[in-house]
């Protein structure tokens, strides 16, 4: 299996603009509600939190492209074991948190933007883990793309 596709420069690239774009300040208003500070700076823990044990468990197989790696093993452990993409989870929650935290129309937007975006990488890099790994089909049966599956 080849390590890199055009594919996986393209949502490279666009998740990295979108990164971009959410740190420059836009003023386009500001949302018309305000969560204390207690919730936004929960979901900037469990954002954070999840991105740490998601790195722990990947180790040296972690790669912002979609393709896995052609040496890489098949992650279904750990916070794995409860979610499919706990990092790009980890990414949508962090930024909503800080969107909201900001109170920012504009950050909120590009946390959406980089939702779909996540949504769509998610969708091609699952084609390919079922490529290389068979098993991964009854994976995605019991755990969740971004969140942990409640009911089975």
């Amino acid at each position: 299996m080849k390590s890199k596709t055009p594919k996986d420069a393209i949502f490279v690239g666009l998740q990295l603009l979108l990164c971009i774009a959410f740190v420059i300040e836009v003023d386009l208003g500001v949302l018309p509600f305000d969560l204390p500070g207690f919730y936004t700076g929960a979901l900037l823990g469990v954002g954070l939190s999840l991105f740490i044990l998601s790195l722990a468990k990947l180790g040296r197989q972690l790669s912002p492209f979609p393709t896995p790696k052609p040496q890489s093993e098949l992650v279904s452990d750990g916070i794995f074991k409860y979610i499919r993409h706990p990092i790009y989870t980890s990414i949508i929650v962090s930024m909503l948190a800080w969107s909201l935290s900001e109170q920012s129309i504009y950050q909120t937007f590009i946390s959406l933007l980089i939702l779909l975006l996540f949504y769509f990488k998610s969708t091609y890099e699952e084609e390919q883990l079922q490529k290389k790994f068979p098993e991964y089909t009854f994976y995605m049966s019991k755990t969740g793309r971004f969140l942990p599956k409640i009911f089975k």
